[in-house]
């Protein structure tokens, strides 16, 4: 990409983008409004899911401020969008913005949308038709539109399909995150795991805060461009999110505005220190990694405490607990030293304040900080916060069963 944008400034974009005008005309200044937009168009391109076009379309997004405008082309093609700074006259599509609105479309809380401040112009005849699409009886007309319109436009012609899905990743940020999975290849839907539904339910009310995740576990294993399909997925489904990768092999390949890669082992626990230490607290963890109950166990315990409270710690595909090679217990239960055992401690451990203790018992840290269990098929949610609601007090007498049923007693 040419004039390639600053990743330094996503996240106080992001956080600009959520407070007062005066914020993010104070980043503009700092940083200067080409900078800015450099960002701000990148993004769009990431999120916009482009039409079957059987030729390029170049959409030019201009973005004003003080009386300045900077020109974006976004050349949208079946195999996806890229953005350049630079003049977009000779664009067949224009969407015209001022840099507040397009930053508050972007990044900015659901609550704005800016559809009504974007002028989107499209010019059908610009567009040379495909060799098989003749343009006889095309009309050769100039039309403004606003984004919303644009998904009821009855003509086919490649310009308005490309104002449509430009002009759509400005605004639309509720993509199923069923549809999100099967658009970048990540396997938590379809095939062998069903997890987007719980996720959904679990994860809807962050979806669009400035929260910070870490999955474990990239996939397409040596190749350093391939995997990376549920980190594009958490990074679409998280509009104001930061997502962070790590993986036993390079794939910084994959590496964008927003998604970052690490390369290290979930098993070295110094390794993991660093790593949170540095771009923690997360508000999410997931382990889709080795799936080895050692290391979702090593994982666990030194990242939970790096878990803002309120927080999600997933286990992905614990049934590797029954899967000796996995080390994990052949039988119908599983043992200590898998995850489902790790679970089955955490149970008890959220009930710690009911039980009979010695005199010298202390809580563990995750007897005190675990606060929520959810269990699916193969999948676990772990709740950080503070387990600290207390119990009956001790002058109340925990009365026996036969007490309130006499009939039963003998």
């Amino acid at each position: 990409m040419k004039n390639g944008p600053d990743g330094s400034l996503v996240e106080p974009l992001i956080l600009a983008a959520g407070g007062r005008d005066g914020d993010l005309l104070r980043l503009v200044d700092e940083h200067g409004l080409e900078a800015i937009t450099d960002v701000l168009a990148a993004e769009v391109a990431s999120r916009c899911e482009p039409p079957a076009l059987q030729q390029d379309v170049p959409v030019g997004l201009r973005v004003t401020q003080g009386g300045r405008t900077i020109e974006h082309v976004l050349t949208v093609s079946s195999g996806g969008v890229d953005s350049r700074r630079g003049p977009a006259d000779a664009a067949p599509v224009h969407i015209t913005t001022d840099v507040l609105c397009l930053a508050r479309s972007v990044y900015g809380p659901p609550s704005f949308d800016g559809a009504a401040t974007r002028q989107v112009t499209v010019r059908p005849e610009r567009v040379t038709p495909a060799a098989d699409q003749p343009s006889e009886g095309r009309p050769a007309r100039e039309f403004g539109i606003g984004s919303r319109a644009l998904r009821g436009a009855d003509s086919p012609n490649p310009a308005a399909l490309a104002a449509q899905a430009v002009s759509s990743a400005m605004a639309g940020r509720d993509r199923d995150l069923g549809d999100l999975a099967l658009r970048f290849g990540s396997d938590k839907w379809g095939v062998w795991h069903w997890y987007t539904q719980h996720y959904d339910r679990h994860f809807a009310s962050l979806r669009h805060e400035p929260v910070r995740v870490l999955e474990i576990g990239i996939g397409g294993y040596y190749d350093p461009a391939a995997g990376g399909g549920s980190l594009r997925m958490w990074k679409n489904y998280f509009s104001r999110g930061i997502v962070h990768g790590l993986d036993i092999y390079d794939k910084s390949g994959l590496d964008e505005l927003r998604l970052h890669t690490f390369v290290g082992s979930q098993n070295d626990a110094g390794f993991l220190r660093d790593l949170a230490e540095q771009h923690g607290p997360f508000d999410i963890v997931i382990d889709d990694g080795s799936h080895v109950n050692e290391h979702i166990l090593a994982s666990f315990d030194t990242l939970l405490p790096h878990v803002r409270p309120g927080g999600w710690y997933v286990i992905e595909d614990i049934q590797t607990s029954y899967w000796p090679q996995y080390g994990g217990t052949s039988g119908a239960q599983a043992g200590p030293g898998t995850s489902i055992g790790l679970l089955k401690q955490l149970i008890d451990g959220l009930e710690h304040q009911e039980a009979n203790h010695p005199r010298d018992f202390s809580p563990s840290y995750t007897d005190r900080h675990v606060v929520g269990l959810h269990l699916y098929h193969n999948l676990a949610f772990i709740q950080k916060g503070d387990n600290n609601e207390g119990t009956i007090p001790p002058w109340v007498k925990r009365t026996p069963l036969n007490y309130f049923y006499p009939a039963q007693n003998g």
